[in-house]
C-alpha cells in the first residue's frame, strides 16, 4: 500500500493517464519521463508534474493513420488536474508534452537541448528509454548548442538591469541552473546530469566558489518548502554570479558534428521501428 502521494502518483496515477492517452490517440508511447524541478531535486509542495513522451504509431492500429493526405500529428500536449491532497496543495496538475518518433528523432539530429534532457533523464513514468538513441546522444550532440541552451534559460529568468529588490524563487534558481549547467558544458562537453546538486558538486571552483554552492543550496532546501510563487530577496552574491556570467564570452566548444550521424541515427530508428513492429 502507498502512503505517499507522490509515490502514489509517480507510480500508479501517471502511467494509468498514459495508458488513457494511447487508447484515446491511437498511438503508443515508447518512453515518458520527468522534465521539471522534480527531476532537477527542487520541487516546490506545489509544483507540476512535468511528463514529457515519445510515441510512435503501431502499425496493427487503423489503416486510415498510414494512408492519408496528411502525416498524423507529431505533436501532443494535454493538461490534467487531480484532486489528490498533497502537502501544501489540494490537487496536482499533471501537464503532458509528447513528440512523435520521427520529429523527436530529427530533433535529436539537430542536437535540440530539451530531446536531449528527455533522454538524459532518469526519473522514467513509463515505458524504456531505448537504449541506442540514449548512446547516439551521447556521442552525437553539440556542446555549443546546449551551452548556449543553458545561456537562454539563464538569461530569460534573471535581468541584471532589474531595480527590483525580490524575485520569484522560481525564477531566481532556473537562471542559477541555466548558468551551472553552462559551466558543466564548458568544462566537461557533456550533457549535465539531471540533478542539479550533482552538477554543483561536479562544477569546479573556477567556476563556483564554495560560498556560492552553498547559498544556492540554501535556495534549493527553501524552494523544496516554499510555493512556486514564492518570493525572495536578490543576494548581491548571486547577482553578480550571473551577470557576470551573462557578459562573458562564446566560449570555444564544438559547434559542428560528422555528417555520418544522419546514418547512423536512421538506422537506429529503423531497428526501433522493426522491434517494435514484431512486438505488436
Amino acid at each position: 500500500m502507498m502512503n505517499n502521494p507522490d509515490q502514489k502518483i509517480s507510480q500508479e496515477l501517471i502511467p494509468s493517464l498514459c495508458k488513457q492517452i494511447e487508447l484515446e490517440h491511437n498511438f503508443k508511447i515508447l518512453f515518458a519521463v520527468e522534465s521539471g524541478s522534480r527531476v532537477w531535486g527542487f520541487a516546490s509542495p506545489d509544483s507540476d508534474y512535468d511528463i514529457r513522451f515519445v510515441y510512435y504509431y503501431p502499425f496493427k492500429y487503423p489503416f486510415k493513420e498510414y494512408i492519408s493526405l496528411f502525416d498524423p500529428p507529431d505533436h501532443f500536449q494535454q493538461m490534467f488536474t487531480r484532486k489528490i491532497p498533497v502537502e501544501g496543495t489540494s490537487e496536482v496538475v499533471l501537464d503532458f508534452v509528447g513528440w512523435s518518433l520521427f520529429k523527436f528523432g530529427k530533433l535529436l539530429y539537430s542536437s535540440n537541448p530539451t530531446a536531449l534532457e528527455w533522454l538524459n533523464c532518469d526519473l522514467v513514468y513509463y515505458g524504456t528509454k531505448p537504449p541506442g538513441l540514449y548512446n547516439y546522444a551521447l556521442k552525437n550532440f553539440k556542446p555549443l548548442a546546449l551551452y548556449e541552451h543553458y545561456r537562454s534559460l539563464c538569461g530569460n529568468n534573471f535581468s541584471p538591469t532589474s531595480e527590483e529588490s525580490s524575485i520569484k524563487l522560481k525564477n531566481y534558481l532556473y537562471a542559477l541552473r541555466g548558468a551551472v549547467n553552462a559551466y558543466y558544458v564548458r568544462e566537461y562537453s557533456q550533457i549535465p546530469p539531471c540533478d542539479f546538486e550533482t552538477v554543483l558538486t561536479n562544477t569546479p571552483s573556477t567556476y563556483l566558489s564554495k560560498e556560492l554552492k552553498n547559498k544556492i543550496r540554501t535556495l534549493i532546501h527553501l524552494k523544496k518548502q516554499q510555493s512556486e510563487k514564492g518570493l525572495i530577496s536578490r543576494t548581491p552574491l548571486l547577482d553578480d554570479f550571473l551577470a557576470n556570467f551573462l557578459e562573458e564570452e562564446q566560449p570555444p566548444l564544438a559547434a559542428a558534428l560528422p555528417k555520418s550521424r544522419k546514418e547512423i541515427l536512421d538506422e537506429i530508428i529503423r531497428s526501433i521501428i522493426l522491434r517494435l513492429s514484431l512486438e505488436d
